[in-house]
């Protein structure tokens, strides 16, 4: 009997089996202990209702499974994938070898050859193209985008040569934009693109390489009490609550119209030293909208003629969120149903953005809408700024992709037809959660990205690629989601492959033609496949310094992986100095989550001494002494010294958070908990203007930089 179950799973009948094997559910999987799991029956038919695959009897589960197989044997998806001057190989189902065909280059120009068999007897291409882009392939009547990717990414090495510099490794720090605490205390305590652009400059004039932000994807204007930036509402649009209204709307505007009592509530949200985002949320969008009604009737202003230019043309994703945010608040409004807060309840016409109703909806709306997409167009244009502010730094701004997003949202709403319904990403069950987890997140469908082909694919790269880098979060998704349907428990779910070579390829030729480093956050149970794939593109790992342990011992620097950032910490960490004095340990007592503290700080105190031993040998001077001399308490020593060892690793990248540079104690996001914690609401307890003023800080800094 599975541990992992409470009841012995369903036998497959032979259909059944058919369709998982089409449908690319993985049939045997291996937990973190090294145990097999296969797929339940029932669990099976559930998934297969929710991704649109009948499967009532056995028969119509073969069924669907052949139909599955024909559309792949008659190559339907109307993409292809390919590498640079590598052949393509074309199922021989579908085509003969001798076929003539046709490659219109993108830009200029055509390459045409015959198909022809390969050594191992496949059906390929002739001649492939030299030059990575998008290109479409002719095939007798048949018509298909083939985007042709590079050998890999545009890499650190790439990004550092781009500026001038030849370093072993560059060394860089990250932040939680919302915990950017300004010394102006007029955005109720939430940092904004103008303070990132602050952090940007200081970073550049402490000589770091770049900062990693948490995700910048839009949240839900009528639901101020969502706030993880990792359940956004669409990773296709931007977080205007980031916006600085100050600077935005300009100083005299701004001055004439927030009144006292929205003045008196931001600053004394700005005091409080953890945020509260649903005030601040109220607050920052009753101040936005009464600017943006005195900036609409100042139609020749600078600002209006600006925002005017970008309506004429604006990017579709962002358009489609305004229509979003408007239906949703009038909805909310007009019916007082927190139903509505999902678009599958709103009424037919407007649950589909290809229905005419939205076009008539839009157009009675029109201010609403406009407003939506004028907090769109300030983000963009405050993040483009910051971004600027960063250009002088090899790695700029890297920003953070998130796994999904909310099913309720924007990005589910307007590209419903490409996502996955009814089913929640998660992670199965395995020694270190025994229930499973299941995030309440979608994403793309494999079985659509199959039929409609890689676009909305590219389009979310695209979306997130006007940053120097990204780095993907739970990056184990490109070749294999855990789904859970919704209403069961977390461990009732099953793997579903991703096309990981396809979506690889597709990485690597966006990373290039964006000049965008690309990370990929691989822990957790990882398949050695998916680490093969992404280092084959030139995509790293990450290997947070506390997960380095072999033996029961903590790995010394010089044994990391190559192909991996290498980070002090992450914010689903303590920060070193926290960890080093259990501060992390209190909080989880606090929230439930251990219930012996006096276990957990007696393992937490052989830690430390395993820690203190790998520093020690590892050279960075940390706790030397005669033997039996008593380890430093110091949390900032520890930091130093942790600091030291990761610039010690082959890693071609450093990443150390403000939290760490800063020597701070408190962790940003304690998972496995809601409410028992404040989660991602800690500030920076001082502001971006003065972040490294402090002679320790530039000390560890500069110490950090000039280690070889």
């Amino acid at each position: 009997m599975d541990p992992f179950f409470s009841h012995p799973p369903q036998a497959l009948d032979a259909g059944l089996e058919q369709l998982a094997l089409a449908a690319g559910i993985q049939m045997r999987w291996e937990d973190i202990l090294g145990r097999i799991h296969t797929p339940d029956a029932d669990v099976l038919r559930n998934v297969f209702g929710r991704l649109g695959l009948p499967c009532a009897t056995s028969e119509q589960a073969a069924d669907t499974a052949r139909a599955l197989r024909e559309r792949a044997e008659r190559a339907t998806n109307p993409w292809f994938t390919a590498t640079v001057a590598r052949p393509l190989v074309v199922p021989a189902s579908a085509f003969d070898a001798g076929q003539h065909y046709l490659i219109d280059m993108e830009g200029a120009g055509q390459l045409s050859g015959t198909l022809q068999h390969d050594h191992a007897g496949r059906i390929v291409t002739e001649l492939m193209p030299s030059t990575p882009g998008y290109h479409q392939l002719h095939i007798g009547d048949r018509c298909y985008t083939l985007a042709v990717a590079p050998e890999r990414c545009w890499t650190v090495q790439d990004a550092q040569h781009l500026v001038g510099l030849d370093r072993r490794q560059l060394r860089a720090t990250a932040a939680q934009l919302y915990g950017l605490r300004a010394e102006r205390g007029t955005q109720g305590g939430l940092g904004t693109y103008t303070a990132l652009a602050t952090l940007a400059q200081q970073a550049t004039r402490a000589g770091l390489h770049g900062v990693l932000l948490s995700p910048l994807h839009a949240m839900f204007a009528s639901q101020p009490t969502q706030f993880s930036p990792y359940s956004p509402s669409s990773r296709l649009a931007f977080n205007d609550l980031y916006v600085d209204l100050e600077a935005g709307f300009g100083a005299e505007l701004f001055a004439a119209t927030i009144t006292p009592e929205l003045h008196a509530e931001l600053t004394a949200l700005s005091q409080l030293d953890q945020l509260d985002w649903p005030r601040a949320a109220v607050a920052k969008r009753a101040l936005a909208q009464a600017l943006f009604e005195r900036a609409s009737t100042l139609r020749d202003s600078a600002l209006w003629q600006a925002f005017l230019r970008f309506e004429a043309a604006p990017p579709l994703s962002l358009l489609h969120h305004a229509w979003y945010e408007a239906i949703q608040h009038t909805l909310l409004i007009q019916t007082g149903d927190p139903a509505m807060h999902h678009w599958k309840n709103w009424p037919e016409h407007l649950r589909d953005l290809e229905h005419p109703g939205v076009q008539t909806f839009v157009a009675e709306q029109a201010r609403l809408v406009q407003w939506h997409l004028f907090m769109q167009w300030l983000a963009l244009t405050q993040y483009t700024a910051a971004r600027n502010a960063a250009k002088a730094m090899p790695l700029g701004l890297m920003v953070d992709l998130a796994v999904g997003s909310d099913p309720a949202g924007s990005h589910a709403w307007s590209r419903q037809h490409d996502m996955l319904h009814g089913l929640s990403l998660g992670a199965p069950p395995d020694d270190y959660n025994m229930q499973g987890q299941s995030w309440g997140l979608t994403t793309l469908s494999p079985i659509k990205l199959q039929e409609r082909g890689f676009g909305a694919y590219v389009e979310l790269l695209r979306a997130n690629m006007h940053a120097s880098a990204i780095r993907i979060d739970h990056a184990a998704g490109l070749g294999r989601l855990w789904l859970v349907p919704d209403g069961s428990p977390a461990g009732a779910g099953v793997y579903l492959r991703m096309p990981l070579p396809d979506l690889a390829r597709l990485v690597a030729l966006e990373s290039a033609r964006q000049q965008c480093v690309v990370i990929g956050e691989d822990l957790g149970t990882v398949e050695d496949e998916l680490r093969h794939a992404l280092a084959d593109v030139g995509v790293p790992g990450l290997q947070p310094l506390l997960f380095q342990r072999r033996d029961n011992q903590f790995v010394p620097p010089s044994q990391w992986r190559r192909n991996a950032v290498a980070v002090s910490s992450t914010h689903d960490m303590a920060p070193l100095a926290g960890w080093w004095h259990g501060r992390d340990l209190h909080a989880r007592l606090e929230a439930g989550l251990i219930s012996d503290l006096a276990a957990a700080e007696q393992e937490r105190e052989q830690e430390r001494q395993q820690m203190a031993q790998m520093l020690r040998l590892a050279g960075t001077g940390f706790g030397a002494g005669p033997e039996g001399t008593q380890i430093p308490e110091d949390g900032a020593a520890l930091v130093d010294a942790a600091l030291t060892a990761v610039a010690a690793t082959p890693s071609p990248l450093a990443l150390a958070p403000l939290e760490d540079l800063l020597a701070l104690e408190e962790e940003q996001n304690l998972p496995g908990t809601i409410n028992e914690y404040p989660n991602w609401r800690i500030r920076l307890p001082v502001p971006v203007e003065r972040v490294f003023d402090e002679a320790s800080v530039q000390q560890r800094i500069l110490g950090w930089l000039n280690k070889a």
